[in-house]
C-alpha cells in the first residue's frame, strides 16, 4: 500500500495527474506498492486538531445528495461541513457543491461518488485532495500559491492543478477522463512501476529526479480539450517507467529526508535540483535515461474540441444559489399567456452584430429571475400573468402552465428533486420539471398569499413556505402542510438556508436564525430595519445581509451576532442583495448601491437601472433604460463592455455555459455571449 499514497498526495503546483488504466482488483488483488485512492494520505488524528473554519462547507445541495463515514450515510445540508475521509454520494438527481474556502469549488454531478481524502485550508497552506471512486466532478480552482495543491484522484490517477477549471470522470468502463475549460494541465499516466517510482522518491534522491523529469515531460492537456486515459495508455507507461525503475535498481540510492508529497513541491517552472558532489554522476544518468524513455507522445492522443460548452454548462457558473435565489445557473424561455401546451419559442441569429441569440418566450413580459432545473438543461422563468415556461438553451419550447397568480418582479419558479415550485397571490403549483404536468395546485388563504413575490425554500426532505405569521413546513411531493413555525411579530421575508437553519427578519426588523427541526429561536440579532419585505437575507461565508422597504442595508456577523453595519440608501429595496467577497450590491427603485464587506463605498451609485443585477465571480452584470447590457468588474470598480441588445431587461441575469440569460419586458429571453 506504498505508491498511491505519493500519487494521492501529489502533482500540485501546476500539475494533472491522471492516471489510465483498468479498474482497479479488490483490495487484496493490489499490486505490491499500491492502495486504493479513496484512502486518506494524513493520519486520521490530524482531523480532530482542524478548526471547522479550516474544513470545506457545502455551498448548494438538489435532490438525493448523503454524506457517510464508518459505513453510516446521513442528509447534507448547505453550510455543513465536510471533514476528510468523509464521502460524498449523490443519486440519479443529487447534486453538491463543495466550497472550499473561496479558493476552489467542486460540484459533484448527480450519480456519483467523492470523498474528500485531505483538505487544509489554512491560509499559504492550501492542500485539497478529492477521491472520485465513479461519476463526475466539475472543479474551479483560483490561482494557487506556494506550496498549494488541489488533486482530484479518481481509481486510474489524479488531476492537480494551479489554476484552472476542469472536468473528471470516472468512467464505468475503465477510463478516466479530463477535460479542460481554461488553463492548462499535465496528465502523467499511472503504471505499476510509476507507483513504485513515486514511492521510491520519497527517500531515494535519484527516484525523484527520475520522477520531476517524468512530469515535466508529461503531455499537456490545453483549453476546450480533453484526454481519455485507460488499458492502453497505463500499458505503455509501463514500459516506459520500467526501464527506468530497473535503472534505479541496479543503482545505490542517494538518500534524502522522507520528502513524503514531494511532488506538491514542484514548481510550474523547472528548477535546479541540488545534488551532493557524490551523486552527481548518478543522477546525470538517472535524469538521461528518465528523459529518453517519458518523452513519448501519449499512447492516448489530445482531443482538440472536445471539451464542449454542453459538458460545461452547469459548470460554469459555480455561484451558491442562497436564500431562495435561483438554485442553480442556467436559463428558460416559453410562448404565450394562456397556453396550456408548448408554445412557440423563436430564435433568431445575429451574426456580425451583437454578440446575442434572441428568443421569444412570452407576450408578456418577464418577471423574476430565470432558474435552471438541476441535472437537466432545462430553463424556467414565468411572466407578469402568471404563467411559467420551461426551456433548453437553445429556445426550444418544452412545456408552459397558466396560474391564477399575477406574476411578480419577485417571485419565480424554485425547483427541487426534479419539482418546479411556484406561488404568488392566489395559488400555490408543484409541476413535474420534465413533462410539465401539474402535480398539486392549492388555493392560499390570505395569510399565506404572496403579492410581494415571496417563495418556498428548499431544506433537506422538505420545504419552507414563508406566511405572514412564519413558516410552514411542506411535504416536497404533494405540498401538504407538515407543521407551522412561527416568527414573533410576523415577517414578510422569504427565508434564506443557513447551515440547515432558517433565516429570516421579523417585521420588527430582528434578524434570527430559527433551527427547522424544532422551530427554537438560535440567534435574534436587533437591527434598525422597518418591515423588510419581499426579499430573502443573503449569506456569504459568517456574514448575513438584507434591506427594508424604507432602504437601510444590514450586514450581520453571524459568528458575533452583531450587526457589522448599517446603511441608508435613498430608495427602498425589494429584491435580493448581491453579496459575495468583492462587496455588498443592492438594488432600489433604479439603482444599484454597492459597499465592500467593510461597509467602504465600493463605486458610485449607478443609475438608470430596470432590473435587480447579477454579482458572479468579481463580475455584476445588468441591464439599463438605454436599452443597454453592461459587464463590470467590481474590484476596482470598471465597466468592461456595453452591449447593445435593443430590448430592457426585466430579470436578475443568470450565469451558464458561458453566457448570460435575461429576461426582457417585451418577453424575450436574450443569451448573452458576455466573452464575445
Amino acid at each position: 500500500m506504498r505508491a498511491c499514497r505519493a500519487v494521492i498526495a501529489a502533482l500540485a503546483i501546476f500539475l494533472l495527474c491522471t492516471c489510465g488504466g483498468d479498474r482497479k482488483p479488490p483490495d487484496g488483488d493490489m499490486p505490491a506498492g499500491t492502495r486504493p485512492a479513496t484512502e486518506s494520505a494524513r493520519p486520521p488524528a490530524a482531523e480532530a486538531e482542524r478548526p471547522a473554519s479550516a474544513r470545506p462547507t457545502v455551498a448548494y445541495v438538489e435532490g438525493d445528495v448523503r454524506r457517510g463515514s464508518g459505513g453510516s450515510w446521513s442528509a447534507l445540508a448547505i453550510g455543513d461541513a465536510v471533514g476528510n475521509g468523509e464521502t460524498v454520494r449523490t443519486g440519479k438527481d443529487g447534486v453538491c457543491e463543495l466550497s472550499f474556502s473561496g479558493r476552489a469549488v467542486v460540484r459533484i454531478q448527480p450519480d456519483s461518488q467523492a470523498t474528500v481524502t485531505d483538505a487544509w485550508l489554512e491560509s499559504g497552506a492550501t492542500k485539497v485532495r478529492i477521491a472520485l471512486a465513479a461519476g463526475t466532478v466539475y472543479n474551479k480552482v483560483d490561482k494557487l500559491l506556494g506550496g498549494d495543491s488541489y488533486n482530484v484522484a479518481t481509481d486510474h490517477g489524479i488531476a492537480g492543478v494551479r489554476g484552472t477549471e476542469f472536468t473528471v470522470s470516472a468512467g464505468r468502463e475503465g477510463t478516466t477522463k479530463v477535460a479542460v475549460r481554461r488553463g492548462t494541465v499535465t496528465v502523467l499516466v499511472r503504471s505499476r512501476s510509476v507507483d513504485a517510482l513515486l514511492e521510491e522518491a520519497r527517500g531515494n534522491l535519484l527516484a525523484r529526479i527520475a520522477m520531476e523529469t517524468a512530469v515535466l515531460l508529461a503531455p499537456r492537456v490545453g483549453e476546450n480539450q480533453e484526454l481519455v486515459v485507460g488499458a492502453t495508455a497505463m500499458a505503455a507507461a509501463e514500459a516506459s517507467a520500467r526501464p527506468v525503475a530497473a535503472e534505479l535498481a541496479s543503482t545505490p540510492p542517494v538518500e534524502t529526508p522522507d520528502a513524503g508529497d514531494f511532488l506538491a513541491a514542484i514548481p510550474a517552472e523547472p528548477r535546479e535540483t541540488i545534488i551532493p558532489p557524490a551523486a552527481a554522476e548518478k543522477a546525470a544518468k538517472v535524469r538521461g535515461e528518465a528523459g529518453r524513455r517519458f518523452a513519448k507522445p501519449p499512447a492516448t492522443p489530445v482531443k482538440a474540441g472536445a471539451a464542449t460548452r454542453k459538458e460545461f454548462l452547469r459548470f460554469d457558473e459555480m455561484k451558491t444559489p442562497v436564500s431562495g435565489g435561483p438554485e442553480s445557473p442556467g436559463s428558460s424561455e416559453a410562448p404565450g399567456e394562456g397556453s396550456s401546451g408548448a408554445a412557440v419559442a423563436a430564435g433568431k441569429e445575429k451574426p456580425g452584430k451583437a454578440p446575442y441569440d434572441e428568443y421569444a418566450v412570452s407576450r408578456w413580459q418577464l418577471t423574476g429571475s430565470i432558474t435552471q432545473l438541476p441535472g437537466a438543461a432545462t430553463f424556467l422563468c414565468a411572466d407578469n400573468k402568471g404563467t411559467v415556461f420551461a426551456l433548453t438553451p437553445d429556445g426550444r419550447p418544452l412545456w408552459s402552465v397558466p396560474t391564477a397568480n399575477k406574476g411578480s418582479d419577485r417571485g419565480y419558479p424554485v425547483t427541487f428533486k426534479g419539482a418546479v415550485y411556484y406561488s404568488g397571490g392566489a395559488e400555490f403549483l408543484i409541476i413535474d420539471g420534465a413533462s410539465g404536468d401539474v402535480r398539486a395546485r392549492t388555493p392560499l388563504e390570505p395569510n399565506r398569499s404572496h403579492v410581494f413575490g415571496s417563495r418556498v425554500v428548499p431544506f433537506p426532505n422538505a420545504l419552507l413556505f414563508p406566511t405572514n405569521d412564519g413558516m410552514d413546513v411542506l411535504d416536497p411531493v404533494g405540498g401538504a402542510v407538515q407543521r407551522s413555525i412561527p416568527v414573533a411579530d410576523g415577517t414578510g421575508m422569504t427565508p434564506a438556508n443557513y447551515q440547515g437553519m432558517a433565516a429570516i427578519v421579523n417585521n420588527k426588523g430582528v434578524f434570527m436564525l430559527i433551527d427547522v427541526a424544532d422551530g427554537r429561536v438560535v440567534m435574534q440579532v436587533p437591527t434598525n430595519a422597518v418591515q423588510p419585505i419581499a426579499l430573502a437575507p443573503r449569506t456569504f461565508e459568517d456574514k448575513a445581509v438584507f434591506a427594508d422597504r424604507k432602504g437601510l442595508i444590514v450586514l450581520v456577523d453571524l459568528t458575533a451576532g452583531t450587526v457589522a453595519w448599517e446603511r441608508k440608501i435613498p430608495e427602498g429595496v425589494f429584491s435580493d442583495v448581491e453579496i459575495n467577497r468583492e462587496g455588498v450590491f443592492a438594488f432600489g427603485k433604479s439603482s444599484i448601491f454597492g459597499y465592500r464587506l467593510d461597509g467602504s463605498a465600493a463605486m458610485e451609485t449607478i443609475t438608470g437601472v430596470t432590473a435587480p443585477p447579477l454579482l458572479s465571480r468579481g463580475m455584476l452584470y445588468y441591464g439599463t433604460g438605454d436599452r443597454e447590457f453592461i459587464v463590470a468588474e467590481t474590484s476596482p470598480w470598471r465597466i468592461v463592455r456595453r452591449i447593445k441588445i435593443g430590448e430592457t431587461v426585466s430579470t436578475r441575469p443568470l450565469l451558464g455555459d458561458g453566457c448570460l440569460y435575461v429576461g426582457t419586458k417585451s418577453g424575450k429571453i436574450l443569451r448573452i455571449d458576455v466573452n464575445g
